[in-house]
């Protein structure tokens, strides 16, 4: 009898035991913790822009007024520096109108840059001398034939960037017939937005991706920012932007004109700092920020003094040191809560 007794209260026991370590089990929380490390992070500003030329020069007739004869070289053909590329009859007519005060601009891809009113003057101004031309040269009588063919050559090589006349037009000597680009010097033209540009300096390193670009990765820095804001009216943005030029370091022939360019601009280097992502920083009624942290299987309510914000998180001030394990995701935890930890990451990922 004594036997079955033993054996009874034995099973009992087993039985609490086996029920109080399930209790327990269900009280420990699984969860994933930070090993707080320094680290160097970067303040980053991301915008996109356009490839092109940095360096170009004009080809112009060389006459008050000329008629283009022949087209010789093709627009996006390498050329060299005195090689044929135009042929022209010179005229030397009175156009009643002194080409010189007429407004200048280099290629007609710069109308882009103008406004409504500017563009449309410019093109009534061009309009009203072209015609007196053609006015002045039927009075005259004169015979294109006749005249002098001239060749125009170009003065630098490089790549025919841009052919702006057809053949048969007339021209004025201040307007370009076309436009040679230096193909070893390469820039992206960037629309800064205004509330950005204040972090903005020359000499700034970019990182620079694109879709269609060689390699994965190419660098650069800030050469020039405009000191002229403009309208966005790429975005529908009211805001105002700045164009900033980035030249690239080491271009090759797959950056070519007119692709679009991702750039990253460092504006600020933070060496050595302590970071924590959003999602582990709690706030409390005070308004205080605090964190949970692992220590000997219990978590402890540390408030800290966060600094710069970053895409993912804070850099913390106080509170925290290198080498505290810090919960990642504090929704399921609460002080003096038993964990078991998941997994631990590095502070400096």
């Amino acid at each position: 009898m004594q036997i079955f007794k033993l054996l009874f209260f034995t099973l009992v026991l087993s039985g609490l035991i086996f029920l109080a370590g399930k209790c327990v089990d269900s009280s420990i929380v699984e969860t994933d913790v930070i090993n707080m490390c320094s680290t160097s992070l970067d303040e980053d500003i991301i915008c996109s822009g356009k490839v092109e030329f940095s360096k170009t020069c004009n080809v112009f007739g060389g006459a008050p007024c000329v008629m283009i004869k022949e087209i010789v070289a093709q627009e996006g053909e390498t050329v060299e520096e005195g090689q044929l590329i135009f042929k022209v009859y010179k005229q030397d007519i009175d156009l009643g109108i002194d080409p010189k005060k007429l407004p200048a601009f280099t290629t007609a891809k710069d109308f882009s840059n103008m406004s409504v009113a500017e563009a449309q003057a410019l093109c009534e101004e061009y309009s009203k001398a072209i015609k007196n031309s053609e006015k002045k040269t039927q009075n005259n009588s004169v015979n294109s034939e006749k005249n002098q063919v001239t060749d125009i050559v170009s003065p630098t090589s490089g790549v025919l960037y841009s052919v702006d006349v057809r053949e048969g037009d007339r021209v004025l000597e201040n307007r370009p017939l076309g436009t040679i680009a230096d193909t070893s010097t390469i820039q992206i033209r960037l629309k800064i937005n205004e509330s950005q540009i204040p972090n903005i300096k020359e000499g700034q390193p970019v990182t620079i991706t694109g879709a269609g670009f060689k390699k994965e990765v190419y660098f650069g820095n800030i050469k020039q920012i405009s000191r002229k804001a403009e309208g966005n009216s790429e975005n529908g943005n009211s805001d105002a932007c700045v164009n900033t030029i980035v030249e690239i370091e080491d271009p090759d022939e797959s950056i070519r004109l007119g692709f679009t360019a991702k750039c990253r601009i460092t504006i600020s280097e933070n060496p050595n700092i302590l970071f924590v992502p959003y999602k582990s920083v709690k706030t409390d009624d005070d308004g205080r920020e605090f964190v949970f942290k692992y220590e000997n299987g219990k978590i402890i309510k540390v408030y800290i003094k966060t600094g710069k914000e970053f895409p993912e998180g804070f850099e913390i001030l106080s509170g925290i040191k290198n080498g505290d394990y810090v919960i990642e995701n504090p929704n399921n935890v609460n002080q003096g809560s038993l964990v078991k930890i998941r997994s631990i990451k590095s502070g400096n990922s």
